[in-house]
Order: C-alpha cells, then sequence, then structure tokens
C-alpha cells in the first residue's frame, strides 16, 4: 500500500489531502516530511463527511472500505468525487478476513475508479476528473446529429 500511495501522492503533487482511515498513514507522512506546505486533514472513517469540509486537492481512503458497509462505501467515495475533491484514489488490504466486506473491481469501475499499480499485492483504484471521460471527436457539435443530413431525410 505504501509504494502505491506514494507514487499517487507524487503523480498528482497534492498541497491539500483529505485523508479518510482507520489511523494514520505511512506514505502521507513520509510526503508530508518531503513537503512541508503539505496541509492534511484526517478524518475517521465512522464519521460522516460533510459538505463544509471543502475542497481538496486528492482524496485518499486508505484500507476501510472492508469495514464498511457497501451502501457506506459508495456514498463515501461518491461524496468524496463530487463534493470534496477531483481526485480520489482508495486502497484495499490485500488480507481480508470473513468479516470484512468484499469489494469487486467491477464496483470501483462503477463508481469511477480505475485500476492502478499496486506493488505490495493490496488494490489501488485512482479516480482522476481529468482522465475520466476522454473526449471524443465523433461527440462534438460539428458531428452532432448527422448535420449533412439535416434537410435530406426526414426521420
Amino acid at each position: 500500500m505504501s509504494a502505491g500511495l506514494s507514487s499517487v501522492l507524487q503523480q498528482f503533487a497534492p498541497t491539500t489531502v483529505l485523508c479518510v482511515s482507520a489511523g494514520g498513514v505511512p506514505a502521507v507522512t513520509r510526503f508530508r516530511q518531503l513537503n512541508p506546505e503539505l496541509a492534511v486533514t484526517s478524518v475517521h472513517y465512522a464519521t460522516p463527511l460533510s459538505r463544509t469540509l471543502g475542497r481538496f486537492d486528492l482524496a485518499l481512503v486508505v484500507d476501510v472500505l472492508g469495514w464498511m458497509s457497501k451502501i457506506d462505501g459508495t456514498r463515501l467515495i461518491a461524496n468524496l468525487r463530487n463534493f470534496h475533491s477531483n481526485a480520489v484514489a482508495v486502497t484495499v488490504a490485500a488480507g481480508q478476513d470473513k468479516t470484512q466486506t468484499i469489494w469487486s473491481d467491477t464496483e470501483f469501475v462503477a463508481l469511477g475508479l480505475a485500476p492502478a499499480q499496486a506493488e505490495d499485492g493490496s488494490r489501488l483504484y485512482v479516480y482522476d476528473i481529468t482522465s475520466y471521460n476522454d473526449a471524443r471527436v465523433w461527440n462534438s457539435p460539428r458531428h452532432w446529429a448527422n448535420p449533412e443530413n439535416f434537410r435530406k431525410f426526414r426521420w
């Protein structure tokens, strides 16, 4: 988890981070030592998020989704993505026991998160609004509704 989160922190180079976890996150602590201007806000995963919390450059959800219900976890990721940050990284621990909720890759993809490389066997998913929806050439005003056929055919 540490190497994956470190690469995400280096990739986004945030100045503000919202960290949702059960405790401290070593990767964030190391990144903060290298970047003293980094402002970190830590929230325990059981605490409901308020919209007054503000916006952050990066939101991290670190190894807590297994302890939450699917509804609460989905709500947490959606709120982070929609109200608190344009970039969200979620880690899921590799060794889940029988008491934890199991999340599939499909559920993360459905929330707009893409799988990323995690070196230690944990699963890492990243949402970035800037690369979420690629611009398509065919989906533009120039090509909208077949303008070349506008007065030729009656639909």
